[in-house]
């Protein structure tokens, strides 16, 4: 029987060994905006730190209802460096749909690109996660705190 072995344990681990080796690298790209590894590193390492600070450990769920961008990208490399399970959900679904995959993968935590607020604030979020985290700009009336400018984009978590 023939096991696979992975040169890394997460994906965080990936990261942070390809941004040692070749950390001004560019590897996103966002428009005109260029992102290194070592930057990618960075975000990542701030974000992953709001992760733990609002609890978001080893196995917890995290629902990521978010927009094709660096942030998700973020988010992905944030929740593996704090032991969480990324649930990718598909942008397209409804309210409805939304709390059904919610509900169904145990997520304790969503984070949310501000575009989908309204399927967002339609489902059972609000009562099925712990946290929800918005990404995307401060036009709207903040719902809790607001973390540090993230690659121009901010994060906030609400509740």
């Amino acid at each position: 029987m023939n096991v696979l072995q992975y040169r890394y344990s997460s994906f965080y681990e990936m990261l942070s060994a390809h941004a040692t080796r070749k950390p001004r690298k560019k590897v996103i790209f966002v428009g005109d905006r260029k992102i290194s590894y070592r930057a990618l590193l960075e975000e990542t390492d701030i974000f992953a730190g709001y992760l733990d600070e609002a609890g978001v450990g080893p196995d917890d769920r995290v629902a990521l209802f978010m927009r094709n961008s660096a942030e998700f990208v973020i988010a992905v490399f944030a929740i593996s460096k704090v032991g969480g399970i990324v649930v990718p959900v598909n942008t397209f679904l409804k309210s409805e749909e939304l709390s059904y995959i919610l509900e169904d993968s145990g997520a304790s935590v969503l984070i949310a690109s501000d575009i989908y607020e309204k399927t967002v604030d339609g489902s059972d979020a609000g009562k099925l996660c712990r946290h929800i985290v918005w990404e995307g700009s401060l036009k709207k009336t903040e719902k809790g705190r607001t973390f540090r400018r993230s690659l121009m984009v901010i994060f906030r978590l609400q509740r």
